[in-house]
Protein backbone atom coordinates (compact mmCIF):
# COMPACT_ATOMS: atom_id res chain seq x y z
CA UNK A 1 0.00 0.00 0.00
CA UNK A 2 2.61 2.41 0.92
CA UNK A 3 4.65 2.63 -2.91
CA UNK A 4 1.24 2.53 -4.28
CA UNK A 5 0.67 5.89 -2.96
CA UNK A 6 4.37 6.65 -3.74
CA UNK A 7 3.65 5.72 -7.68
CA UNK A 8 0.15 7.61 -7.68
CA UNK A 9 1.53 10.34 -6.35
CA UNK A 10 4.56 10.64 -8.95
CA UNK A 11 1.96 9.85 -11.53
CA UNK A 12 0.05 12.57 -10.68
CA UNK A 13 2.23 15.11 -10.25
CA UNK A 14 4.72 13.89 -13.43
CA UNK A 15 7.37 13.06 -11.42
CA UNK A 16 10.02 10.03 -11.72
CA UNK A 17 11.18 8.00 -9.21
CA UNK A 18 14.50 6.25 -7.55
CA UNK A 19 15.33 4.01 -5.01
CA UNK A 20 18.42 3.53 -3.73
CA UNK A 21 19.56 0.60 -2.30
CA UNK A 22 23.47 0.95 -1.95
CA UNK A 23 23.79 1.26 1.66
CA UNK A 24 21.52 -2.04 1.95
CA UNK A 25 23.68 -4.92 4.04
CA UNK A 26 20.96 -7.79 4.02
CA UNK A 27 18.32 -8.29 1.84
CA UNK A 28 16.42 -11.63 1.65
CA UNK A 29 14.24 -13.57 -0.75
CA UNK A 30 11.42 -12.09 0.88
CA UNK A 31 12.17 -8.61 0.09
CA UNK A 32 11.83 -9.64 -3.92
CA UNK A 33 7.76 -10.02 -3.88
CA UNK A 34 7.22 -6.29 -2.76
CA UNK A 35 9.61 -5.11 -5.27
CA UNK A 36 8.78 -7.07 -7.53
CA UNK A 37 5.02 -5.49 -7.51
CA UNK A 38 6.79 -1.96 -7.25
CA UNK A 39 7.88 -2.91 -10.66
CA UNK A 40 5.02 -3.73 -11.91
CA UNK A 41 2.75 -1.35 -10.41
CA UNK A 42 5.42 1.60 -12.16
CA UNK A 43 5.12 0.23 -15.77
CA UNK A 44 0.90 -0.08 -15.20
CA UNK A 45 0.70 3.30 -13.84
CA UNK A 46 3.17 4.32 -16.77
CA UNK A 47 5.26 6.19 -14.10
CA UNK A 48 9.37 6.40 -14.72
CA UNK A 49 11.32 4.79 -12.27
CA UNK A 50 14.50 3.35 -11.40
CA UNK A 51 16.38 0.70 -8.83
CA UNK A 52 19.37 1.41 -7.77
CA UNK A 53 22.03 -1.27 -5.71
CA UNK A 54 25.58 -1.53 -5.06
CA UNK A 55 26.82 -4.14 -8.01
CA UNK A 56 29.90 -4.82 -5.71
CA UNK A 57 28.26 -5.92 -2.61
CA UNK A 58 27.30 -9.95 -3.15
CA UNK A 59 24.24 -9.87 -0.99
CA UNK A 60 22.36 -7.47 -3.27
CA UNK A 61 23.75 -8.26 -6.74
CA UNK A 62 21.96 -11.64 -7.18
CA UNK A 63 18.62 -10.37 -6.55
CA UNK A 64 18.63 -6.99 -8.14
CA UNK A 65 19.90 -8.91 -11.13
CA UNK A 66 16.66 -10.73 -11.31
CA UNK A 67 14.86 -7.90 -10.47
CA UNK A 68 16.75 -6.47 -13.46
CA UNK A 69 15.63 -9.13 -15.77
CA UNK A 70 11.78 -8.11 -15.10
CA UNK A 71 12.63 -4.30 -15.35
CA UNK A 72 13.63 -5.11 -18.80
CA UNK A 73 10.01 -5.75 -20.27
CA UNK A 74 9.18 -1.58 -19.73
CA UNK A 75 10.13 1.30 -20.70
CA UNK A 76 9.49 2.88 -17.97
CA UNK A 77 11.00 0.85 -15.19
CA UNK A 78 14.71 0.50 -14.69
CA UNK A 79 17.52 -1.76 -12.00
CA UNK A 80 20.47 -0.52 -12.54
CA UNK A 81 24.10 -1.13 -10.52
CA UNK A 82 26.27 1.01 -9.40
CA UNK A 83 30.04 0.76 -8.36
Amino acid sequence: PYLEDVVEGARSSGKRIQMDFTTLEYMNSASLPPLIGFLRKLAEEKVHGELLYDAKRKVQAASFRALEMIAQNSKYTKVRGVG
